[in-house]
């Protein structure tokens, strides 16, 4: 989990006015989470997130640098922008921080354009949110989102959206909870903090959960539980029904969805477990089609 760079206050403090056009920095201070979203950018996309298509051509030519090389205006612009993509505020995953914006600011962080616009393929909704298939981020765009997303938040890993994360651990009995994350190493004060509903759980513990859920769920939209299930390792398997939380080919769920043609397959008993645990994670009523029908 990441802490967050400035309070709202420095950042306010580094923000810029406007007048009558003009940029004017209120502060010299930099904003590291500007730099770090600045610098995510290619060129093409340092100019559209400030200009959109309207750049004047000494506006291309000053926007296509690095941060720290900018000249003393589109510093300030860019500052502006990445406090209007921020929002000030701790966003616990990428998922998060990009479901608070809305399509113009879709674009901007992604360099996509300064507008509203939604028809472009950044205007779509993270992965994890109870959006049909064709609103949610697209496989590149995501990669995208991700990369930009990480830069600003000063986040090392996306993070599986925090509604992925819910679903998930909500549907796992008390002991699947503690082996998910601690396998049988867990101390009793872990165990107790573990067997809890996810929001109850403190914020040590609630940070295990996201991580373990960041993990088996990849960033990744899917057609099905199937599809979902053979993007997983041994030992994701095992978190992901809450077997363990290593890698044990001796585990039942340590097998492969039915239509994968693989030898080893799951049994009927963790086959139904893996559909509801799979299911809850993927926000699915059903199991979808495994393997896909042109591919059967």
């Amino acid at each position: 989990m990441r802490t967050k760079i400035l309070s709202y206050a420095a950042a306010a403090a580094a923000s810029v006015l406007v007048l009558g056009g003009c940029y004017s920095a209120v502060s010299t201070a930099d904003l590291p989470y500007a730099m770090y979203w600045w610098n995510s950018l290619d060129g093409d996309q340092m100019v559209k997130a400030l200009y959109g298509n309207t750049a004047t051509a000494g506006q291309d030519v000053a926007a296509r640098k690095m941060y720290a090389d900018l000249d003393e205006v589109t510093k300030a612009r860019v500052d502006l922008a990445a406090t209007e993509i921020n929002g000030h505020r701790d966003y616990r995953t990428v998922g998060e921080w990009w479901e608070s914006l809305n399509c113009r600011e879709m674009n901007i962080a992604t360099g996509y354009g300064n507008t509203h616009n939604p028809a472009s393929p950044y205007c779509r909704h993270y992965p994890g949110t109870d959006f049909p298939p064709e609103k949610i981020l697209g496989y590149d765009e995501l990669k995208h989102v991700n990369k930009v997303g990480m830069a600003l938040l000063g986040a090392g890993t996306p993070m599986t959206h925090p509604a992925v994360a819910e679903r998930w651990w909500n549907v796992l009995n008390g002991p699947q909870m503690v082996a998910a994350l601690y396998g049988d190493m867990a101390t009793m004060e872990q165990e107790a903090a573990a067997k809890k509903m996810f929001m109850y759980l403190d914020a040590a513990t609630l940070v295990k959960v996201l991580m373990a859920a960041d993990e088996i769920n990849g960033y990744m939209s899917f057609s099905s539980v199937g599809e979902w299930w053979e993007s997983l390792d041994c030992r994701k398997m095992r978190i992901a029904a809450g077997d363990g939380n290593v890698a044990d080919p001796m585990s039942p769920y340590c097998a492969h969805y039915p239509g994968s043609g693989a030898a080893k397959i799951l049994g009927a008993d963790a086959l139904y477990h893996v559909n509801m645990v799979g299911k809850a994670l993927l926000g699915r009523d059903d199991e979808g089609m495994y393997p896909p029908a042109d591919e059967g």
